[in-house]
């Protein structure tokens, strides 16, 4: 049979830009590479919608594009939850008159702790970015919420909360910050920035806990070395040099806490997602947890899975590289 009619859609907006999305999201759920040709459609339907033909606008879109459709997952979600912090504090500038006020608020009802945006993902990235000037002030309404207040951040430095010690002072153009920990001040001594000190990797879960183990006994340690002569009398260099070996040996001692379970089932889950992560590259990660989704329907990233999950991950993983070794020795 034949004679039917075709209707060619390919410039109708916003018509047009629905069928070319679909065929990109239709590409990446099947695992393939979405071609230049189809991402210079997708482009095209987009300048056509905002009426846009200079060059440089759709270059910056054939590389938002290239970013979205043609990296691993992990870089990809990475990506998108990029575009959400930048929208989120594109937005926030609107508000920042608001934060003295905001400050003032957090202060009395005790609800201004810094939030860990690391953890947030999708669209909770931009919610938690785009009210950081006046969460306080929505919270004292509707009190708190997992949207917007997020997870506290934990830093290496300072035990528990963090948080402005004087937002009133900010009225006058002052900032008051609480007193150094033992931490802070022999990172000063060392001349070395504080920050540092914390544990940071692509699993922001397992940083958040590792670094609230951590700042207690990095607090006892650098404690000790406030009471050494040595560390007193060493140039800039010893300093950090002894620091350093300190900092390594803690961290050492946290992992092997992690490993043995005194983080709860959480820390332990996540130390191992993380200690997965160092031990293979990005390119057999990636391989894996394909696999893992065609094999058995398991879906998520390293830090989703379950203990049994990741042993099956270790598998797939192992077996990969063990490949590529072979590979390399022809």
């Amino acid at each position: 049979m034949g004679g039917g009619t075709i209707v060619d859609a390919k410039n109708t907006y916003p018509f047009s830009l629905w069928l070319a999305a679909g065929r990109v999201l239709n590409t990446m759920r099947n695992g393939e590479q979405v071609s230049p040709d189809l991402q210079r459609e997708i482009g095209t339907q987009l300048a056509v919608g905002q009426l846009a033909r200079d060059t440089q606008f759709a270059n910056d879109i054939n590389n938002a594009l290239d970013v979205l459709t043609n990296v691993d997952v992990d870089k990809r979600a990475a990506a998108i939850d990029g575009l959400y912090k930048v929208g989120g504090n594109f937005a926030a500038g609107f508000t920042r008159p608001l934060d003295v006020l905001n400050k003032a608020v957090g202060f009395a009802t005790g609800t201004d702790t810094a939030k860990d945006v690391r953890q947030a993902k999708g669209i909770n990235t931009f919610t938690q970015t785009s009210t950081k000037y006046i969460d306080n002030i929505i919270e004292a309404f509707i009190d708190k919420t997992d949207v917007i207040t997020g997870e506290e951040l934990s830093v290496a430095t300072r035990k528990g909360e963090v948080y402005d010690a004087n937002p009133f002072a900010r009225m006058f153009g002052l900032t008051i910050k609480p007193s150094k920990t033992a931490t802070e001040t022999v990172y000063s001594m060392a001349d070395m920035a504080p920050w540092k000190a914390s544990e940071r990797t692509n699993i922001p879960a397992y940083d958040k806990i590792f670094n609230g183990m951590l700042a207690p006994m990095l607090e006892t340690y650098t404690q000790d070395l406030l009471n050494d002569p040595k560390f007193e009398k060493a140039n800039i260099k010893q300093k950090r040099g002894m620091l350093k070996k300190r900092l390594s040996d803690v961290k050492a001692m946290v992992r092997d806490s992690m490993d043995r379970g005194y983080a709860g089932y959480q820390g332990s889950v996540l130390n191992k997602a993380t200690s997965l992560s160092r031990r293979f590259n990005k390119e057999t990660r990636r391989q894996a947890l394909r696999m893992m989704r065609e094999d058995y329907g398991i879906t998520g990233q390293l830090e989703d899975l379950s203990f049994r999950e990741l042993e099956l991950f270790m598998r797939y993983a192992t077996y990969l590289k063990d490949v590529e070794d072979e590979v390399g020795k022809l």
